[in-house]
């Protein structure tokens, strides 16, 4: 058994030019690999969006910083998944890239 990772840090994705311009709204899910030392080392699409979005998210979430997931019975920090939805909602105004 182990304890799952959790994230300290948050994903702030910017939004591409073309997306905010066409007004483009939805939800990006995420795969993640977490190491041992609490860094992503994979990431996977499960669901994305058109436009540079999914782009974005899958930048945004390799700068995340987790504490890692350990094993129960010793502690030790081992590899693991999480999954992250990110959400992209028009704000006035987006957060460009």
């Amino acid at each position: 058994m182990i304890r799952l990772p959790v994230r300290l840090t948050a994903a702030n994705p910017l939004y591409t030019e073309p997306a905010a311009k066409a007004h483009l709204e939805g939800r990006v899910v995420l795969k993640l690999l977490v190491g041992e030392d609490g860094s992503v080392i994979g990431v996977e699409v499960v669901q994305g969006l058109p436009m540079g979005l999914t782009e974005a998210a899958m930048e945004a979430a390799r700068g995340l910083k987790f504490q890692p997931a350990v094993r129960i019975c010793d502690g030790r920090p081992v590899e693991s998944y999480y999954t992250l939805a990110i959400n992209f909602k028009l704000k006035d105004p987006p957060r460009i890239q």
